[in-house]
């Protein structure tokens, strides 16, 4: 079955990503997400991190846009809530936990501190054919457009 996307407009609001980021988060056994919040300067994920016998309040930016057909995600920030554990520190271990559930999800691949999801190869891993031209991301508060066309 093929499907091509001419033009395109997919609204998310915050309810929909906590929906999409909550099972990922807790799949790993090691972050209790909270909430998942759209901002202007990207996607505000708070949650608590298990650093061995102890949880971590911890919030999260990841930013994502568009480019060559994918939804790019970097991992902008990482606070640590509390003053506990070292940025650095938690920052890697976050990344990997994130990577390791992100890798297993079809078409999506993790690059350094980018998270990256092509459409069409999510597509192929479903028996689908699709043809999209994603254009562009746009962040509002509590709602964030992806715009095929």
């Amino acid at each position: 079955m093929a499907l091509e996307i001419v033009q395109a407009l997919i609204r998310l609001a915050d309810r929909d990503m906590e929906a999409l980021i909550k099972p990922i988060a807790a799949e790993s056994g090691d972050m209790e997400l909270e909430s998942a919040a759209i901002r202007p300067e990207g996607i505000v994920v708070k949650g608590r991190y298990s650093m061995g016998f102890m949880k971590v309040g911890v919030e999260l930016v990841l930013t994502p846009r568009a480019e060559n057909g994918k939804v790019l995600i970097d991992l902008s920030a990482v606070r640590m809530l509390g003053g506990v554990g070292l940025p650095g520190m938690a920052r890697d271990l976050i990344l990997d936990m994130m990577s390791e559930q992100v890798r297993s999800l079809p078409g999506m691949s993790v690059e350094g501190e980018t998270i990256a999801f092509d459409p069409e190869a999510a597509g192929r891993e479903h028996g689908l054919e699709v043809a999209a031209k994603l254009t562009s991301i746009d962040l509002k508060p509590g709602q964030m457009e992806v715009a095929f066309g």
